[in-house]
């Protein structure tokens, strides 16, 4: 098990030593925000009660969260911004709305729905992580 230190900003310093000590603890313990993604084509998010569709970068890592629908079988779903890219395409196996369907990460950034038995009445993309590529 590792050790992790973390000493706090003076007392009374709720300025800019505050706001570096809390974006060193972000990054060294991992939190990050989710980021939201552009879609492509007719898919959209699934709404409540489900997560949002973005993704988590954590430890040189991505991870895709939430629930989608209404797009075409073998389409992009959203683009992955440069930096944030595998390098070089992985498949996933989700679940969605016909049991499981292939969904590509590929290396110029799509997200991609590569199966045409899907039914996209919702496909999740929970559990997708992949590493950053090069």
């Amino acid at each position: 098990m590792s050790r992790l230190d973390v000493i706090p900003p003076p007392p009374g310093d709720t300025g800019t030593a505050l706001f570096r000590w809390l974006t060193d603890v972000r990054r060294v313990v991992g939190l990050e925000t989710l980021r939201s993604v552009a879609f492509q084509g007719a898919w959209v998010n699934f709404g409540a009660p489900y997560q949002e569709a973005g993704y988590w970068v954590r430890g040189g890592e991505v991870r895709l969260t939430g629930v989608v629908k209404g797009g075409a079988v073998n389409s992009a779903i959203f683009m992955l911004p440069a930096g944030f890219r595998p390098a070089a395409q992985t498949v996933f196996n989700q679940r969605c709305a016909s049991g499981t369907a292939r969904v590509d990460v590929r290396a110029d950034g799509q997200v991609y729905l590569n199966d045409a038995g899907a039914d996209t009445a919702w496909l999740s993309l929970d559990g997708i992580i992949f590493r950053i590529g090069g």
